[in-house]
């Protein structure tokens, strides 16, 4: 229990610390707008003043009227559109590193009746959506978790409803947002276009296919991407960009605010509209046909009739820039791919596609690109919306051909590298390939995520060969590492033991030298070299050595060595505690301290868990 009270503590410092990350990405969005907005030749207008609060002046047919941070532009203008970064592959982060096991929690098939409402709530991860005709839903949850028995998501079918969610942030923990624990996930849906779909909370990317149906999106620690909804839209507060296309606008009109990042807003018919921003911190580009300005205009604040008026559009609080055009359709994309000359047009347009990845077709173009393209950014916003479809053959075999030939940049090599480890990294014929990439690869995250992939197999001769050369001579400090703790698990082996035994004594990285030390730990009684290295690195001034050394010496279970190695924990835990860097490490080592003397651990943990809730 007093473990479960901890925990939660715990839990509310990392979500303050993930409250502070916010405040940095708006301000990194906001330097990003100053400086685009000294880009030569963009068309800046004195101030214009209109008095009259309410006086209406006509849009001219032909020239734009612009102000400071307010364009309103004609169709067809080249604009720069606002950056999207999805992460199609879904959960990206070091799964073995971390400690983590990938686990496919959940894969279901639910009837759902035309209108039926759709809500996701409390999500830690990314949400992929895909849309299709009929009424079957189709839900997947993949769970990423240390934990053997991860937190699992709610899920609540009924014909009109399909619901799924974690738990909220109890009182007392810290704040609003999501409960976080060491569990994560994503979640891929396919649903009938037909439906009213409402995500609330979200903790990674959001992509939406092609609804016929209004969509509700707020609390997203990530990018927003909406391939079409019609009715009514409402996004808030999102920390990355947003991108909604609307078929048909409804009475409920689009309400957008609370963004740190860029908007844009693509209109697929006739626009009727009321539009007012309030709080805009970029530019206002509106590429629509008939705009009459209402009122005084200035940077953050304006208003106009689009069309002949009627529902409405609000932008607030946006911390990039803002972008209202005509919405292009999938096969007007997939033409433009094939005949834009410009690298950054295509750029727009694959990105765009990105938000249809669902579609066969578009799945074609982008395969296309990753194999032809000039563009290195067009291949990785290729390969990273293609990644969840590794398991068709085109893909399959674009991902190795991107792999063996180097072509692309490091980052889309890097992607399918990941993806086709994931699925196929057990036949022997993609691990050879593998190798033979491993020996000439230069770039430093490829070796790195080639080496994650191998080292399930460390067992086989030519990996083992590969892991140790990697130990003992690649450049880059985060191969070694991930070599490192690929070959812990056969230390068992004499080469292997020597090769972990002089990282641990010789590399210039600590982290490295953590790494192999916790693969020597487990020969720490049999082999009387062991005691002194990691009595030694009891005293490093790295913190992480000292704790892979109080791991090391309390498996050794030396009694004379106790009351120092109580003592040590000690430290470390309040350390850790001042610091509030590594929560993980602080837990654990509490369970080593229990190991070591369990009135003391108790005494610890009562103290420690009275400290950290006096500061909520």
């Amino acid at each position: 229990m007093k473990l479960r009270l901890l925990s939660a503590s715990l839990v509310a410092a990392t979500a303050l610390t993930a409250a502070s990350s916010f405040t940095v990405t708006g301000w990194h969005a906001r330097a990003q707008e100053k400086e685009k907005s000294k880009t030569p030749g963009a068309r800046v207008a004195p101030e214009v003043m209109i008095a009259p609060p309410e006086w209406i002046m006509p849009m001219p047919a032909i020239a734009p009227i612009a102000i400071p941070g307010i364009d309103i532009e004609l169709p067809n203008i080249n604009i720069e559109l606002p950056e999207m970064n999805f992460d199609m592959g879904g959960a990206w982060f070091d799964d073995e590193g971390d400690g983590r096991t990938e686990r496919e929690e959940l894969r279901q098939t639910y009837q759902l009746s035309p209108g039926a409402r759709v809500e996701l709530s409390n999500i830690n991860g990314s949400v992929d959506i895909d849309t299709a005709e009929g009424n079957t839903a189709e839900l997947r949850i993949t769970s990423y978790s240390r934990e053997a028995n991860p937190r699992k998501l709610n899920v609540a079918q009924t014909p009109s409803s399909l619901a799924v969610g974690g738990e909220a942030r109890r009182a007392g923990d810290g704040g609003g947002g999501l409960n976080f624990d060491h569990t994560s996930y994503r979640v891929a849906l396919k649903l009938p276009r037909r439906v009213e779909l409402t995500v609330n909370g979200a903790s990674g990317n959001v992509r939406v296919g092609e609804l016929d149906g209004a969509v509700r999106l707020t609390n997203v620690s990530g990018s927003v991407g909406v391939a079409q909804a019609a009715g009514s839209a409402e996004v808030s507060q999102v920390s990355g960009s947003v991108t909604l296309k609307m078929a048909k606008l409804g009475a409920g009109g689009v309400r957008v605010g609370g963004v740190s990042g860029k908007v844009s807003l693509g209109f697929m018919d006739d626009v009727n509209a009321d539009l007012r921003t309030t709080g805009i911190k970029g530019k206002v580009y509106v590429e629509l046909a008939n705009v009459s300005v209402q009122g005084e205009m200035n940077r953050a604040d304006f208003r106009a009739r689009i069309g002949t008026g009627g529902v409405p559009i609000r932008l607030s609080d946006v911390t990039g820039s803002v972008r209202l055009s005509r919405g292009r359709t999938v096969a007007e994309m997939l033409g433009a791919m094939k005949t834009q000359e410009r690298s950054a047009a295509r750029t727009e347009t694959a990105r765009d596609l990105t938000l249809h990845v669902g579609n066969r077709q578009v799945r074609q173009a982008l395969v296309e690109a990753l194999n032809g393209e000039q563009s290195g950014t067009v291949k990785m916003t290729a390969a990273r919306a293609l990644a969840p479809y590794v398991a068709e053959p085109e893909v399959r075999e674009a991902f190795m051909r991107s792999i063996e030939t180097g072509s692309g940049n490091g980052i889309a090599r890097m992607t399918a590298v990941r993806a086709i480890s994931k699925q196929y990294a057990a036949e022997k014929s993609v691990r050879d390939a593998l190798l033979r990439v491993l020996a000439s690869e230069q770039n430093d995250m490829v070796r790195m995520n080639i080496v994650a992939a191998i080292g399930k197999y460390a067992e086989e001769a030519n990996v083992q060969r590969a892991l140790g050369e990697s130990l003992k001579n690649d450049r880059s400090d985060i191969v070694r590492m991930r070599a490192a703790s690929a070959l812990a698990k056969r230390a068992d082996n004499a080469e292997v033991y020597e090769l972990l035994l002089h990282a641990a004594r010789n590399d210039q990285k600590m982290l490295v030298r953590a790494n192999a030390l916790g693969g020597l730990r487990g020969r720490i009684r049999e082999r009387p070299e062991l005691r002194e290295l990691f009595v030694g690195y009891l005293e490093h001034e790295s913190a992480v050595l000292q704790y892979k050394a109080l791991q090391g010496l309390v498996e050794l279970g030396d009694p004379a060595l106790k009351t120092r190695l109580v003592e040590k924990a000690k430290e470390l835990i309040n350390a850790q505690s001042r610091r509030r860097w590594n929560d993980r490490m602080l837990l654990d080592t509490v369970l080593l301290l229990r190991r070591l003397d369990a009135q003391e651990a108790d005494r610890v943990l009562e103290q420690l868990g009275s400290e950290r809730m006096k500061s909520y």
